[in-house]
């Protein structure tokens, strides 16, 4: 896969369903990744997801630049890129694009999950994790 491809929907969705782990296979997933969408885990095969890192960190690199502040910035303005396009209305892919960059630890998630009640649509903020 192209490791400087522009982000969209279809790339993002083909690796996180190479790197999810088969409910019927969680015994042998390397790691978990809580929803932010909804409460439950994702498991990832951590040999798979280190394959596509330069794939995702380029991704990630694509949000607007708001998530690499302290802060961070909101799940919610994950929609749009550092250009100020939308390039994703639908949450569930930002939500596996988020779930790649944390599995991957190039995101975490600043507020715990008690909060997120208190939050814009009950999403957290997140940020970009700075190497």
């Amino acid at each position: 896969m192209d490791t400087l491809a522009k982000l969209k929907t279809e790339p993002v969705d083909k690796i996180f369903k190479d790197c999810v782990v088969p409910r019927s296979k969680y015994q042998y997933a390397d790691m978990s990744v809580p929803g932010i969408t909804s409460a439950g885990l994702v498991f990832f095969d951590f040999l798979t997801i280190e394959g596509y890192r330069e794939v995702v960190t380029n991704f990630v690199n694509q949000l607007p630049r708001s998530f690499s502040r302290d802060q961070g910035d909101s799940f919610n303005n994950t929609n749009k890129n550092h250009r100020g396009s939308v390039w994703c209305r639908d949450e569930a892919y930002r939500e596996k694009l988020v779930q790649l960059a944390i599995g991957l630890g190039l995101i975490e998630i600043i507020e715990p999950r008690e909060l997120w009640a208190y939050l814009p649509r009950q999403r957290p903020n997140i940020r970009i994790v700075q190497k």
